[in-house]
């Protein structure tokens, strides 16, 4: 009677999974509510949920346990997923007046490119900067426009795992910001002339950006690693 009542529970708390056996998962995605599974490698807990905290596939560990452990098996070693406080370097794929900037995250301080980078053209991790990490002391007043524009290569520090699907990233400090950005009207890799304006070297037309300081010989080796994969973006 005890093993039945035990089965009966843990084929309840698989039901009450938001995803089934085997699925891919990403950080943030909530997996279930954390009163019914444990959580186990891979994941997380916050606010009475759990989340995946890597990119992998959903496992459990018993079908008899009370309550059930779940588990995300990452298919990639977890030096490649991109962590709290690390530096990242990162492609710019949307911008709205009201909502987060959208990025694509393509390195991390101290390995260049991601894994997937070499395969597919789509980064296994994305990341979104918030009107208030854009810069030191921001306010309403910022215009993600004015910071930022598809396609900009940008250098950013994780803050968090964020949402579902993404991770938060800031840029407010001063070695943080754009590293590569086009001139609209002659494609030529424009230059920083400012801490908020770059400028085409053909045509001298100025854009508005939140530019990162230039490095000099002097800087951090962290910062400089990253820039190694700037020739290929």
């Amino acid at each position: 009677f005890l093993k039945k009542s035990k089965q009966m529970t843990a084929s309840s708390s698989l039901s009450k999974l938001r995803f089934d056996i085997g699925d891919t998962l990403a950080p943030g995605d909530r997996i279930g509510s954390a009163r019914q599974i444990s959580p186990g490698p891979g994941t997380y807990t916050r606010l009475g949920h759990v989340y995946s905290s890597v990119v992998g596939n959903l496992a459990i560990s018993s079908k008899d346990a009370s309550p059930i452990e779940v588990s995300v098996t990452s298919p990639i070693s977890q030096t490649q997923i991109p962590s709290i406080g690390k530096l990242v370097l990162c492609r710019v794929l949307r911008i709205s007046p009201q909502m987060p900037a959208s990025v694509e995250i393509l390195a991390m301080e101290g390995m260049g490119f991601f894994q997937s980078q070499h395969n597919s053209s789509t980064s296994y991790f994305m990341g979104a900067i918030r009107r208030e990490d854009v810069k030191s002391n921001a306010s309403e007043d910022v215009s993600m426009y004015d910071c930022f524009r598809p396609g900009d290569i940008i250098l950013a520090r994780v803050l968090s795992l964020g949402d579902a699907r993404r991770y938060f990233l800031s840029t407010a400090e001063v070695e943080l910001g754009v590293m590569k950005a086009v001139c609209r009207s002659s494609g030529m890799v424009m230059e920083p002339i400012s801490f908020k304006e770059m400028q085409c070297p053909e045509s001298k037309v100025k854009e508005f950006r939140k530019c990162a300081r230039p490095l000099s010989d002097g800087d951090a080796g962290g910062l400089l690693s990253l820039m190694m994969p700037l020739k290929h973006v």
